[in-house]
């Protein structure tokens, strides 16, 4: 089933009206009228929402959305499983569903600190900037494609161009796609993030995975590695990969707390020359 914005505002603005329907059966002081009461602030919200009216939208009140979409979207995946295929009642909870879905996705890209661009010359100065953050701590630049050995923006952006069609990256490689994410507040580059189209290939099959992803030395312990991982897998579910490989150091506890509160679950551990890396 798909919606249109108009088919779920209507759905949105129905629930309402059943809402405001019923809420005077309750005494103003009661547990029921408060939660009837939340739920119309949560529904009317979600039409902000919706319409890219979120200026005056608070955190309480992403919460209390974000609480009453979820609860709602339960209770109505329960009753549909009970109801017969193709009646008007199945037909209808679905599209409430649906619609909660949506408005949950709009939330997460509304709340998420950080938004995944592809690199361009806009951003040239900090793209350059971040590659000496590592280089001057003699650190990796995971999910770089290769930044550390490119002193020049624009040809590493050819560089990106190449790599990311399967039909003109090198032999022994893999296609891939590079992001930047930047921070929403004040655009700056918080991180970088790679997908691997792929992961035919020996080494990658085995602990190098579908992802890899670095944090600017200066924004890490900020939450931007889980937002930035979380945008880039729904990215890879759009490219039709349901399940990604995502692998970590063991000893690398933020990685790993990364992961896992992406969903990630945990395989197995194996041993790379000495070295005990986690899969998930």
């Amino acid at each position: 089933m798909t919606l249109n914005q108009v088919d779920a505002i209507n759905v949105i603005e129905d629930l309402i009206d059943r809402s405001k329907g019923i809420i005077g059966k309750f005494k103003e002081c009661s547990s029921q009228y408060s939660l009837v009461r939340n739920r119309i602030k949560a529904l009317e919200l979600a039409k902000y929402l919706l319409n890219d009216c979120t200026n005056d939208i608070s955190e309480a009140d992403y919460r209390l959305m974000e609480k009453v979409l979820i609860s709602t979207k339960s209770k109505c995946e329960k009753v549909v499983l009970k109801l017969k295929p193709n009646s008007h009642q199945y037909f209808h909870t679905s599209k409430i569903i649906e619609v909660m879905k949506m408005v949950l996705g709009k939330l997460d890209e509304v709340k998420s600190p950080i938004m995944l661009k592809k690199p361009s010359l806009d951003y040239a100065i900090q793209i350059m900037e971040y590659r000496e953050a590592f280089l001057e701590r003699k650190e990796i630049l995971h999910g770089c494609s290769n930044l550390d050995k490119y002193t020049s923006v624009e040809t590493w952006l050819n560089h990106l161009e190449v790599m990311e069609n399967s039909e003109t990256t090198p032999a022994g490689y893999v296609s891939a796609s590079t992001y930047l994410a930047i921070r929403k507040s004040d655009q700056k580059l918080a991180g970088m993030i790679s997908f691997r189209h792929s992961i035919a290939h020996p080494l990658l099959s085995l602990y190098g995975g579908h992802i890899g992803y670095s944090i600017h030395p200066n924004e890490r312990r900020k939450g931007y590695a889980k937002a930035m991982l979380k945008e880039m897998l729904k990215i890879c579910k759009e490219k039709g990969l349901d399940k990604v490989l995502i692998t970590c150091n063991k000893e690398n506890i933020a990685s790993k707390k990364t992961i896992l509160a992406n969903s990630g679950i945990f395989e197995k551990e194996i041993d790379v020359d000495g070295f005990i890396y986690e899969r998930y």
